[in-house]
C-alpha cells in the first residue's frame, strides 16, 4: 500500500478522486494534485504484511497499484463512523447489505455494520444464533 502524508489535511478530496480513474500505477500518483490546492502528492510506501494491520485517517490518500502478480491481492477494511454518520447512496461494495433509505443514519443500518463503542465505551459482541 502506499499513503501520501498529511494529505488529510487537505479536507474531503473524495469526488475529486473518484474523477481520477487513470490512477493504476505507482508512477500515476504525482500526476494528481488535490483540489483547489498547489499540494505536491508525494506517495510513499508503507508496506503491509500478511496478518499485519494498518490503521489511518479515512481523507489520507492511499491505495495500491495494479497487482502485476499472479496471485491474487486480499484485504479487510473496517471503516469506523460516528452515529451522526448517515447513507448516501452512492455505490459502494456494502451498499447491499444496508437497511436504511437514503439519508437514513446507518446506527440502524443492519446487521453488517454493528456498534462497536457507545459513549466512549466498548459494547459487548453480538451472541452467535443457536440452533432452533
Amino acid at each position: 500500500m502506499w499513503m501520501v502524508p498529511g494529505s488529510h489535511r487537505w479536507g474531503n478530496q473524495i469526488e475529486h478522486l473518484r474523477t481520477q480513474a487513470q490512477l493504476k500505477s505507482l508512477a500515476d500518483f504525482p500526476k494528481v494534485t488535490p483540489a483547489n490546492s498547489s499540494q505536491q502528492v508525494v506517495a510513499r510506501p508503507c508496506p503491509v504484511k500478511r496478518r499485519e494491520v494498518h490503521f489511518h485517517h479515512s481523507l489520507t490518500w492511499h491505495g495500491s497499484p495494479e497487482n502485476n502478480s499472479p496471485r491474487p491481492r486480499r484485504a479487510v477494511a473496517i471503516h469506523y463512523m460516528t452515529s451522526e454518520a448517515r447513507f448516501t447512496g452512492r455505490e459502494h461494495p456494502m451498499k447491499k447489505f444496508i437497511e436504511v433509505a437514503v439519508g437514513g443514519p446507518m446506527l440502524k443500518a443492519g446487521p453488517h455494520f454493528p456498534i462497536v463503542c457507545r459513549n466512549g465505551e466498548p459494547v459487548a459482541p453480538p451472541q452467535p444464533a443457536t440452533a432452533v
